[in-house]
């Protein structure tokens, strides 16, 4: 696949509570597996549950294993390759396509803290080599006479508790570590793709049309659907219309941007706290964008900013945020009725360097009939308490927009306003 033959992949977010998902297939089986896409990391895994690791013939067992933990959830298991081949349709002819990769770097998440995929079955992580560490236990196979030297079958004992999988991580790091190539650097080093690819999303919630409706029905809902092209940007022009506004990636490790402010309508601009220098060596910038996230997630003072000025313009809607419940690690709701007939302010996040903000309206930052039929569901947070001054920009930020990841050159993420037929 060349640059002219970008693969147009359909992508869902009913399996991964409204993250994105797309199917990938696995091994000699051709095993399906439905992974979740996600630029906050760069680690594909999947569990062995769709995908039987014991069936595959194509198997290449390594001396590696990875442990990641996310900020909700986390793995451990083997490292191994393995063929994936993925389907959809060819941009240059409009018909369906598929191209298999004979061997990629897969994680078996052999030990998962429960509900780490939610629905999906897996993760892709789209950033960069320095997220996706593994580590060679060949020294300690050798040191404890293990034959053969792999760790496929799986040889350890890890209970399925994030304490566990952390402690894990510690031993883990006893043993050589090395940086993997993400599959997606992996592909395009090897020319099945171009070095970019593209999101068109809906939403950051699933969208529940009527109640108790199952997961392939609401799987058929459009605002529960997307596009992923691989290897595709701005020659898909029948999805967006209008000037992209560009925004540099500062560091390649996770999508790093500088976010300068953010704004409440047309009021002042709000700067965003700069990222503190403890954290720069780790974290890198004081703000992420990140489609394996669901929500915007604020730094407090910022949160507390944007509530202060929403309070200036709308009392009424400011007092509906302050009663809203608490985010406990599951999507809250209220009563639509409780919110809808409220004013809700246009919200700018001004990128430096970048002239245009990007635009996030109440559309995309209350989810309609989520997570029910009935509710809806406020789709910015303040931080957690652990987290350093670094925002995460999430779907609600990608939802209004076509979106691509070029990372060609100087990296730049690239949004245009999607094309209402679309939706």
């Amino acid at each position: 696949m060349n640059d002219n033959k970008a693969l147009r992949i359909p992508i869902t977010n009913v399996y991964a509570n409204g993250d994105y998902t797309m199917d990938v297939y696995l091994g000699s089986e051709h095993q399906k597996a439905r992974v979740i896409l996600d630029t906050g990391s760069s680690t594909l895994a999947v569990h062995p549950t769709n995908y039987r690791p014991e069936s595959d013939h194509y198997l290449q067992p390594t001396s590696y294993a990875q442990d990641v933990t996310y900020g909700l959830g986390g793995w451990t298991g083997p490292l191994i390759k393995t063929s994936l081949t993925l389907a959809g349709h060819c941009s240059q002819r409009d018909a369906e396509h598929a191209f298999t990769v004979a061997t990629t770097h897969v994680a078996v998440a052999t030990t998962e803290q429960p509900h780490a995929f939610a629905n999906a079955d897996g993760i892709m992580g789209l950033a960069y080599h320095g997220l996706n560490k593994a580590f060679n236990l060949h020294d300690y196979f050798e040191q404890n006479q293990v034959v053969p030297a792999v760790t496929f079958p799986w040889p350890f004992s890890v209970k399925a508790t994030h304490q566990a999988i952390v402690d894990f991580k510690k031993f883990l790091w006893h043993y050589v570590e090395q940086d993997i190539l993400p599959c997606f650097t992996e592909w395009e080093a090897h020319g099945y793709c171009a070095n970019q690819f593209s999101f068109l999303t809906h939403r950051s919630s699933i969208h529940h049309a009527q109640a108790d409706l199952t997961l392939e029905e609401l799987e058929q809902d459009p605002l529960n659907q997307g596009i992923f092209v691989l290897g595709g940007g701005e020659e898909q022009d029948h999805l967006y219309q209008g000037e992209f506004t560009d925004i540099p990636v500062l560091h390649h490790v996770y999508y790093n941007v500088d976010l300068a402010a953010i704004q409440v309508a047309n009021l002042e601009q709000r700067a965003a706290p700069a990222l503190a220098e403890k954290d720069q060596a780790h974290y890198f910038s004081n703000a992420i964008l990140d489609t394996g996230a669901s929500a915007i997630v604020l730094p407090a003072t910022l949160y507390q900013t944007l509530l202060d000025d929403i309070r200036t313009i709308a009392p009424s809607s400011y007092h509906c945020l302050i009663n809203y419940p608490a985010f406990n690690g599951e999507e809250q709701g209220i009563n639509i009725q409780e919110m809808e007939n409220l004013a809700w302010p246009d919200i700018k996040f001004w990128f430096r360097g970048v002239k245009a903000p990007l635009v996030v309206t109440a559309r995309e930052y209350w989810q309609m009939n989520a997570p029910k039929f009935g509710l809806a569901s406020f789709k910015i947070f303040s931080q957690l308490a652990h987290w350093p001054d670094q925002s995460i920009l999430g779907l609600p930020i990608f939802n209004p927009y076509f979106t691509i990841f070029d990372r060609q050159n100087n990296a730049t993420i690239r949004f245009a306003e999607k094309r209402s037929s679309t939706t």
